[in-house]
């Protein structure tokens, strides 16, 4: 027998579920099970397992991304080092965890006067986890040019 999380479309779309909220509660029962089942408390195969996320859910929306004048404005107000911070997401576009993978070593001046220099992102920090990053190639970089502001 199969199940489908979300399984009933008046919950999906009346809550406005998308697809992805409903993988995050599969993975979510999925350890919840997986865990008793170490525990000692359950002794059966993980229900979960079979269940389906259904294809009525909805997809996720997309996000859209700061204009430049929001930026700006943001990189106007905050303190340093929070404006480096933020400057550094907005223009390069790297994940949260390799933001935190980060460190000076990873800046590589340039010696090149119309470039700032190089990103190089070779880790990734996620909960105190320190990683590869999530992309196919173990190490990119970004060249930041004095133009491109």
């Amino acid at each position: 027998m199969r199940w489908a999380i979300g399984g009933d479309r008046t919950t999906t779309q009346l809550h406005k579920i998308s697809r992805t909220t409903v993988a995050h509660v599969k993975n979510l029962l999925s350890g919840v099970f997986r865990h008793a089942a170490q525990q000692g408390y359950f002794d059966a195969a993980n229900p979960v397992k079979l269940a389906e996320i259904p294809a009525f859910a909805a997809s996720g929306t997309e996000t859209k991304p700061y204009s430049l004048e929001e930026i700006a404005a943001m990189l106007n107000v905050l303190p340093e080092p929070s404006a480096t911070a933020v400057a550094t997401a907005a223009f390069t576009g790297l994940r949260l965890g390799e933001l935190r993978g980060l460190t000076w070593e990873s800046y590589e001046p340039s010696e090149d006067v119309d470039s700032l220099g190089w990103l190089n992102v070779t880790r990734s920090i996620w909960r105190s986890s320190v990683g590869e990053p999530r992309t196919a190639s173990p190490k990119r970089q970004y060249r930041s040019s004095r133009n491109s502001r």
